[in-house]
């Protein structure tokens, strides 16, 4: 993939390269998608807890069993990965 950067954006990322020691402009680039994965997946994690907080202010509980508890444990690990998408439901 051939991308262009405005000569604005081409400064900022030269600048991160001299400034942080990055070995060069696609450590910045990769550096930066890898801050967006993660910023994602907060995001993700964040619906989720919203949702369940919501649901016990609403008397919607759930035991948790040792077994759910991995279940949880387990569906969050893949929705970190990007391998399931955040959905509670999935642990009722």
């Amino acid at each position: 993939m051939v991308m262009t950067l405005t000569p604005e954006q081409q400064e900022f990322v030269q600048r991160l390269v001299e400034r942080y020691q990055f070995a060069s402009a696609d450590a910045v680039i990769d550096e930066a998608l890898a801050l967006l994965a993660e910023q994602r997946n907060a995001e993700r994690i964040r619906r989720i807890v919203h949702e369940a907080r919501q649901e016990v202010a609403e008397g919607k509980v759930h035991s948790f069993t040792p077994e759910l508890i991995k279940k949880i444990d387990a569906d969050v690990e893949k929705v970190l990965r990007g391998e399931l998408a955040a959905d509670r439901d999935a642990w009722s």
